[in-house]
Protein backbone atom coordinates (compact mmCIF):
# COMPACT_ATOMS: atom_id res chain seq x y z
CA UNK A 1 0.00 0.00 0.00
CA UNK A 2 1.17 3.46 -0.56
CA UNK A 3 1.74 6.36 1.51
CA UNK A 4 -0.58 8.91 1.56
CA UNK A 5 0.58 12.33 1.92
CA UNK A 6 -0.77 12.76 5.37
CA UNK A 7 -0.01 10.08 7.20
CA UNK A 8 3.63 10.74 5.79
CA UNK A 9 2.86 14.37 7.22
CA UNK A 10 1.89 13.05 10.43
CA UNK A 11 4.57 11.20 10.89
CA UNK A 12 7.24 13.07 10.79
CA UNK A 13 5.40 15.86 13.06
CA UNK A 14 4.94 13.33 15.54
CA UNK A 15 9.18 12.48 15.07
CA UNK A 16 9.98 15.79 15.54
CA UNK A 17 7.55 16.57 19.05
CA UNK A 18 8.54 13.57 20.16
CA UNK A 19 5.07 11.24 20.44
CA UNK A 20 6.41 8.76 17.93
CA UNK A 21 9.67 7.00 17.98
CA UNK A 22 11.02 6.48 14.13
CA UNK A 23 11.14 2.85 13.55
CA UNK A 24 13.37 1.87 10.50
CA UNK A 25 10.20 0.73 8.44
CA UNK A 26 8.45 4.52 9.00
CA UNK A 27 11.37 6.02 8.35
CA UNK A 28 12.03 3.73 5.08
CA UNK A 29 8.28 4.61 3.75
CA UNK A 30 8.84 8.52 4.80
CA UNK A 31 11.77 8.50 2.37
CA UNK A 32 10.18 6.24 -0.41
CA UNK A 33 7.28 9.28 -0.33
CA UNK A 34 9.71 11.88 -0.03
CA UNK A 35 11.83 10.47 -3.39
CA UNK A 36 8.39 10.47 -5.65
CA UNK A 37 7.64 14.04 -4.31
CA UNK A 38 8.51 16.75 -7.03
CA UNK A 39 9.10 20.63 -6.12
CA UNK A 40 6.30 22.39 -6.85
CA UNK A 41 5.84 23.79 -10.57
CA UNK A 42 4.54 26.77 -9.71
CA UNK A 43 6.89 29.85 -10.27
CA UNK A 44 6.50 30.99 -7.12
CA UNK A 45 10.25 31.12 -5.82
CA UNK A 46 11.64 34.62 -5.87
CA UNK A 47 15.12 34.63 -7.73
CA UNK A 48 16.57 37.45 -5.22
CA UNK A 49 20.25 37.40 -3.78
CA UNK A 50 23.13 35.84 -5.71
CA UNK A 51 20.81 34.82 -8.55
CA UNK A 52 19.89 38.41 -9.58
CA UNK A 53 22.34 39.21 -12.93
CA UNK A 54 22.78 35.35 -13.41
CA UNK A 55 21.58 34.39 -16.99
CA UNK A 56 18.93 31.43 -17.16
CA UNK A 57 16.76 30.21 -20.27
CA UNK A 58 18.21 33.16 -22.51
CA UNK A 59 17.60 35.96 -20.36
CA UNK A 60 19.23 38.14 -16.89
CA UNK A 61 17.51 37.44 -13.82
CA UNK A 62 16.19 40.34 -11.25
CA UNK A 63 16.46 39.76 -7.87
CA UNK A 64 12.15 39.99 -8.04
CA UNK A 65 11.95 37.23 -10.64
CA UNK A 66 9.46 34.58 -9.84
CA UNK A 67 10.76 30.92 -11.13
CA UNK A 68 9.75 27.09 -10.54
CA UNK A 69 11.46 26.80 -7.03
CA UNK A 70 13.63 23.03 -8.72
CA UNK A 71 15.04 26.29 -10.90
CA UNK A 72 15.74 28.41 -7.62
CA UNK A 73 17.05 25.70 -5.94
CA UNK A 74 19.39 24.30 -9.39
CA UNK A 75 20.74 27.71 -9.87
CA UNK A 76 21.66 28.44 -6.10
CA UNK A 77 23.26 25.18 -5.23
CA UNK A 78 24.49 24.33 -8.77
CA UNK A 79 25.21 27.08 -11.11
CA UNK A 80 25.87 29.73 -8.72
CA UNK A 81 27.26 27.74 -5.49
CA UNK A 82 29.08 25.22 -7.50
CA UNK A 83 28.16 22.14 -4.91
CA UNK A 84 27.65 19.56 -7.54
CA UNK A 85 30.09 18.85 -10.88
CA UNK A 86 30.27 21.94 -13.34
CA UNK A 87 27.94 20.77 -16.34
CA UNK A 88 25.23 19.05 -14.10
CA UNK A 89 21.65 19.18 -15.91
CA UNK A 90 18.88 20.84 -14.34
CA UNK A 91 17.42 16.88 -14.88
CA UNK A 92 20.67 15.38 -12.92
CA UNK A 93 20.20 17.62 -10.39
CA UNK A 94 16.82 16.83 -9.44
CA UNK A 95 18.13 12.89 -10.26
CA UNK A 96 20.97 13.30 -7.83
CA UNK A 97 18.51 14.52 -4.97
CA UNK A 98 16.27 11.86 -5.33
CA UNK A 99 19.22 9.34 -5.16
CA UNK A 100 20.51 11.01 -2.14
CA UNK A 101 17.72 10.72 -0.30
CA UNK A 102 16.91 6.55 -1.29
CA UNK A 103 20.62 5.95 0.00
CA UNK A 104 21.04 3.49 3.00
CA UNK A 105 23.64 5.48 4.02
CA UNK A 106 21.97 9.06 4.00
CA UNK A 107 21.49 10.54 7.23
CA UNK A 108 17.90 12.34 7.98
CA UNK A 109 17.29 15.49 9.88
CA UNK A 110 13.26 16.65 10.95
CA UNK A 111 13.68 20.73 11.37
CA UNK A 112 11.14 23.35 11.64
CA UNK A 113 11.51 26.30 9.02
CA UNK A 114 9.71 29.61 10.74
CA UNK A 115 7.94 28.24 13.19
CA UNK A 116 5.43 26.66 11.30
CA UNK A 117 6.55 24.50 8.90
CA UNK A 118 8.67 20.97 9.29
CA UNK A 119 10.39 19.78 6.92
CA UNK A 120 12.77 16.56 6.04
CA UNK A 121 16.29 16.91 5.16
CA UNK A 122 18.55 14.05 3.70
CA UNK A 123 22.27 14.08 3.71
CA UNK A 124 25.02 12.42 3.03
CA UNK A 125 28.65 12.35 1.86
CA UNK A 126 28.90 14.27 -1.48
CA UNK A 127 30.93 11.10 -3.25
CA UNK A 128 30.57 11.56 -6.77
CA UNK A 129 28.06 15.08 -6.67
CA UNK A 130 30.59 16.93 -5.33
CA UNK A 131 31.40 20.37 -7.50
CA UNK A 132 34.27 22.43 -7.20
CA UNK A 133 33.15 24.75 -4.11
CA UNK A 134 32.30 22.23 -2.21
CA UNK A 135 33.25 23.14 0.89
CA UNK A 136 31.42 21.11 3.29
CA UNK A 137 34.93 19.13 3.37
CA UNK A 138 33.62 15.29 2.95
CA UNK A 139 36.39 13.13 2.07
Amino acid sequence: MASQPADVDGMIVEWATGSRPASEDDLARVLRHLSQVRFHPSPDAPARGRLAGQTWRGRLLRGSDRLPPAEVHYLRHVVVGREWPDGTSLESYLASLREVILETDSGVLVSQLRAQHWQVTAVRESRGLKGPQDTIGWR
